[in-house]
């Protein structure tokens, strides 16, 4: 009855997890740091900046993970 919504939120509860890792926010600063003067993380916790970057990509990945 709700497959598909169901669907999308445990997958967006998954998505969620992996995104808010700090070791997830320490990758994509080693990743990001070498193409921008960006700054993702600091000492392992988000910055602004790391926040604003993985709700972006959170949202985009939700809408997509809504389409399927």
């Amino acid at each position: 009855m709700y497959e598909k919504q169901l669907k999308a939120a445990a997958f967006a509860g998954l998505l969620f997890y992996v995104m808010s890792n700090p070791i997830t926010y320490t990758i994509v600063d080693s990743v990001v740091t070498t193409i921008l003067p960006l700054k993702v993380a600091s000492n392992g916790k988000p910055t602004g900046a790391g926040l604003v970057l993985h709700s972006v990509v959170f949202a985009a990945v939700t809408f997509v993970l809504m389409l399927l």
